[in-house]
């Protein structure tokens, strides 16, 4: 592994507490919404219940 990554252990520690307290549903809501407006897509109401 490069020298310059963070240990595993740590970058699960954040992942499972963003996971847990719903940051990384609302990290990947949000660019899945850019995603698709910048391709002309029209928002899906539907995802947001």
């Amino acid at each position: 592994m490069p020298h310059d990554l963070t240990l595993r252990q740590t970058a699960f520690y954040y992942f499972r507490n963003w996971r847990n307290d719903g940051t990384w549903e609302r990290i990947h809501t949000a660019l899945r919404e850019r995603t698709g407006q910048r391709l002309g897509r029209e928002p899906c109401l539907a995802r947001r219940f």
